[in-house]
């Protein structure tokens, strides 16, 4: 596709945005991310950004169960005078056997069911995640990219 230069720059920002990306730990590789439909009885655990509380489930998953489940958390677009969506977001969390790792949460606003002021973050969890029965702790780090 053959654009003028004005036209380039005008997208160039969507090549950049690390919204449209997720990481594939299994593969380690950057995919686009395509829009994930949230079923209509799927629960949704809110994220409180002035206490810093996440709801969460007591069940994640099932020991080596890999990409099979995606929990999804809310919280609001707007901190303070930060607009969370303009950076990008990771799910740090320890599984059971004390491994660290990361997810690279590709975060949507789904403005006619959701609203536009939240954001709706899915976590898939991974064989990582799910390497051995037990605990998993889990935060949420944001960081601008601006």
């Amino acid at each position: 596709m053959i654009v003028t230069p004005q036209e380039y720059n005008s997208m160039l920002h969507q090549l950049a945005d690390p919204n449209n990306n997720f990481y594939d730990e299994t593969a380690q590789e950057v995919y686009r991310k395509a829009y994930i439909r949230i079923p209509k009885d799927e629960p949704i655990y809110n994220i409180d950004l002035n206490t810093r509380e996440v709801k969460a489930p007591n069940c994640v998953g099932v020991e080596t169960d890999g990409g099979a489940e995606i929990i999804w958390f809310k919280l609001d677009r707007y901190h303070d005078d930060l607009d969370l969506y303009n950076g990008a977001c990771w799910v740090q969390y320890i599984n059971a056997n004390k491994q660290k790792f990361f997810w690279y949460a590709p975060m949507q606003i789904q403005g006619e069911e959701h609203g536009n002021d939240s954001i709706l973050i899915p976590w898939v969890i991974s064989s990582n995640v799910a390497a051995a029965a037990g605990t998993v702790e889990f935060n949420f780090q944001f960081f601008g990219t601006y």
